[in-house]
């Protein structure tokens, strides 16, 4: 075994805790046993098979069988993802029968005599005894385990990971799925060339001083207007100018949906097209009739279907049988794979998803590019489906009978009737990607269709090598997009959860989100910010009353037999106090904003919920109590909410709708009264510095980041010219205003963002984002109606500033039964494998 091993704090932060636990990527070497024991039935010849297995059972490595030797050679490499395991196990199974026979087992663990100096770094070889069971000896397994690097910073994109950086891209970042005549909600903002030289010599610099209280930007030549732009107007453009390939993939894909909602924008050729009244299916089936390649890959939720008795939504209300009817009736010109996220055993069928989001398609070059096409993607975190449409001031009753008419989503009161409740307003992050990088993603199309497709469909990719697209369509290294304007390009990092049941080429499992999450929170130098639909994880870490037997019916029958560890072991809460600890250690400002949904989607008064929001609070206390314990280890005065702090969203506008005239549900009822909803966070997003961001479909769960249980994308961006990388202390590019127009919506600051807001890190803008953030709770939680000043909430949480214990700042969640409690109930019947 060679492990790519990221030791991460482990090695950095000796004070801070650290976790004595296997962790990262590795390159697997394995290459024989000897003296192999004979099978149970004596009779039988001995055809070994090898397993390698983490501790939670998941197969990071096979050795095929080998057939009639008791001395099998393997001599493979594989290259893997392992997070926060306590011992990796070797089983050598006999491949003779039908019913295979464990032959022998080991682990190697903190019991073996070399497991400490492996995880110092050390490189050693290893002679592992894998006895039979009842016995002493078995065979022999001899191992060379060597790290090849240590994660210690100082590189922006994920060292390890699957696909390298890409130069020369351009990425538009979208903060709503449509912008449009609510920009005058966003501030006005510039973004600086900060460190450039002037024609004069001099340097043009976005600070003039370091006093966070005075500080405002600079007037001087070369500041560039920052505009917001429309991601679903752009999406719907790019859609009718493709003129060859057109590649879908989603969790949910809706036909019904138009992605025009407030104007019309006529696309030359398609002067007749009203896109405010043509459906997102009509735009996919007039692409296919033209000619062009339509292809859309699905999660495909069992339970969502069209049948001779009715159309079913689904539990999750994915569409995806109502999306392939829809093409199927019209003569399957569009082609649908439609397809479950297949494992190791049925139960995975139905238990994990495939959740990426991305379409794909050919684009108009570039002046002085050498093809007249290319290609460009959008990804992120917006489905192409019912609900995702939202604008800055995340409306709940306006707007109702135009924009959303035809688009009316709620899943959070029973029964909603867009006559009479209010709908459920969204937030999330999208964006547009062109240049290389965009073959990585082509490629991770390919990959799924071949696996996941019927016999035949593989014919149905578009042919980027055909005759005639050699001189019609740049290929990679012909799409250098970024070298019209060198200053303003990007370098970008394609990056996957998903392993070999999805995708044709990978080997094992790839968890390079989770990588490059680790490495961005390891090189953050002054603030972090999250936002993302969950936030769990780093459960080895929590305290013991938190980790009691939550093991119910189906987890007995998944063989899930740790009953204390839940399986919510992604390192990211964890690197994030560790972050903190360096600061608390340098004595250097450092802030981490985290914004989620007040509550998963959903009824929050639900078992499955009440779960998920369980873990959520287990992870905050155990936050925040080892951020108080450091504090007080290291003599501080300060308090863990100077650097760590939790937000949601939410909005109250006047109810405009009639109430019904029979009876009403009680939740119907509270939410037709309060006239308040939250803003469901449904984002996936990490900005560090205004330097670096992550954007993609994966959630801060084990589910998205483990690799082996749902599929996720992401890319992780920056632009070089205006990097710290650069010398810029304040790197004042894209990022940098991005973040700043963002977060002017959620803190509603209008034209201009207090300049506080430019340095994160600051106790000054800690403390006003404190002050505005708790004020707009208390706004939310008045009895009578009121506006309120912004929409981005203190999460409602207490923290105890001397022992950092966190409890809820209420019982229950506003306007729901007593079952929905802020701390969460874990259940009886739930198994952890759903609910992190």
């Amino acid at each position: 075994l060679q492990f790519l091993y990221l030791i991460g704090s482990a090695t950095r932060n000796k004070n801070a805790f650290t976790m004595p636990l296997l962790n990262g990527q590795f390159e697997v070497t394995i290459g024989k046993a000897d003296k192999v024991p004979q099978p149970t039935l004596s009779l039988m010849t001995v055809d070994p098979m090898l397993q390698v297995q983490d501790c939670r059972g998941h197969v990071i490595v096979t050795g095929p069988e080998k057939k009639a030797t008791h001395t099998p050679e393997w001599n493979l490499t594989e290259q893997v993802s392992i997070v926060e395991t306590k011992f990796v196990s070797f089983k050598i199974w006999n491949d003779n029968v039908a019913v295979n026979d464990l032959l022998c087992e080991a682990k190697l663990d903190d019991s073996h005599p070399q497991w400490a100096s492996l995880l110092a770094g050390n490189a050693e070889d290893i002679a592992l005894n894998l006895p039979r069971k009842g016995k002493d000896v078995g065979c022999v397994l001899t191992l060379t385990i060597k790290p090849l690097f240590h994660l210690t910073g100082g590189t922006l994109c994920a060292p390890g990971a699957r696909f390298n950086s890409r130069t020369g891209c351009r990425v538009t970042l979208f903060q709503s799925a449509h912008i449009g005549s609510e920009r005058d909600y966003l501030p006005n903002l510039n973004y600086y060339a900060g460190a450039t030289p002037m024609a004069d010599g001099s340097t043009l610099k976005r600070h003039k001083t370091q006093q966070h209280d005075s500080e405002k930007l600079d007037d001087e030549a070369g500041a560039r207007a920052y505009t917001p732009r429309n991601c679903w107007e752009e999406l719907y453009c790019a859609i009718l100018n493709a003129k060859h390939v057109i590649y879908m993939v989603g969790w949910s894909v809706s036909a019904e949906i138009t992605l025009l909602r407030e104007r019309n924008i006529v696309v030359p050729g398609y002067e007749s097209i009203d896109g405010t009244k043509t459906s997102v299916g009509e735009l996919l089936q007039m692409k296919a009739e033209e000619g062009v390649v339509v292809n859309v890959l699905i999660w495909n939720e069992v339970t969502s279907c069209q049948t001779s008795v009715g159309s079913f939504d689904g539990v999750a209300a994915t569409y995806a049988g109502q999306t392939r009817a829809y093409f199927a009736e019209r003569g399957n010109k569009v082609t649908v794979v439609q397809h479950v996220r297949a494992g190791t055993s049925a139960l995975d069928n139905v238990r994990f998803t495939h959740h990426q989001k991305c379409v794909i398609m050919d684009a108009d070059s570039l002046e002085g590019m050498p093809k007249p096409k290319r290609m460009i993607a959008f990804m992120g975190g917006l489905d192409v489906t019912g609900g995702r449409f939202d604008t800055p001031k995340k409306h709940i009753f306006e707007k109702a009978d135009t924009w959303y008419a035809n688009d009316y989503y709620q899943g959070c009161i029973n029964g909603a009737d867009p006559k009479h409740d209010c709908r459920e307003p969204w937030q999330d992050i999208h964006l547009k990607l062109e240049g290389q990088v965009v073959w990585d993603l082509i490629q991770n199309f390919h990959d799924r269709w071949a696996t996941q497709g019927a016999a035949g469909d593989e014919m149905k990719l578009f042919h980027f090598g055909a005759v005639g697209m050699k001189d019609t369509l740049c290929r990679r290294g012909e799409d250098d997009v970024g070298s019209a304007n060198a200053a303003e390009s990007w370098n970008v990092q394609f990056l996957r959860s998903i392993d070999k049941f999805s995708a044709k080429t990978v080997r094992h499992v790839e968890a390079d989100i989770h990588l490059a999450y680790e490495n961005a929170i390891q090189n953050a130098e002054r603030y972090i910010y999250v936002e993302n639909q969950y936030f769990l994880g780093g459960a080895q870490a929590w305290a013991a009353e938190d980790k009691v037997d939550n093991r119910g019916l189906l987890d007995v029958v998944a063989g899930n037999k740790d009953a204390t560890q839940v399986n919510a072991v992604n390192r990211i809460p964890l690197m994030l106090c560790d972050r903190i600890f360096r600061a608390i250690d340098e004595g250097k400002p450092f802030a981490v904003y985290a914004c989620i949904p007040m509550f998963p989607e959903g009824l929050p008064d639900s078992a499955p919920l009440q779960e998920i929001i369980y873990w959520e609070h287990r992870t905050m206390k155990m936050m925040f109590k080892k951020v108080t314990q450091y504090l007080q280890q290291k003599g501080s005065t300060k308090k863990a909410r100077d650097y760590l702090n939790f937000f949601c969203l939410g909005n109250r506008e006047r109810n405009t709708k009639p109430r019904r005239a029979g009876e009403e549900h009680p939740r119907q009822k509270m939410a037709a009264e309060s006239q308040r909803h939250m803003v469901y966070v449904h984002s996936k997003m990490l900005i560090v510095d205004d330097d670096y961001i992550i954007v993609g479909s994966a959630n801060i769960n084990d589910r998205s980041m483990a690799g082996d249980r749902d599929t996720e994308i992401a890319v992780g961006c920056y632009q070089p010219h205006y990097s710290k990388d650069k010398g810029q202390q304040y790197p004042n590019g894209h990022v940098n205003a991005f973040r700043l127009s963002l977060w002017g919506e959620h803190l509603n600051e209008g034209a201009e963002v207090n300049p506080v807001l430019y340095y994160p890190e600051s106790q000054a803008c800690v403390e006003y984002v404190q002050r505005r953030t708790q004020q707009a709770w208390e706004d939310f939680m008045a009895p009578q109606f009121k506006e309120m000043q912004c929409h981005l909430m203190a999460y409602p949480i207490k923290v105890d500033d001397s022992t950092g214990d966190c409890a809820p700042l209420m019982e229950v969640f506003p306007d729901f039964t007593a079952a929905a409690k802020i701390a969460g109930t874990q259940s009886a019947l739930v198994p952890d494998w759903m609910t992190t």
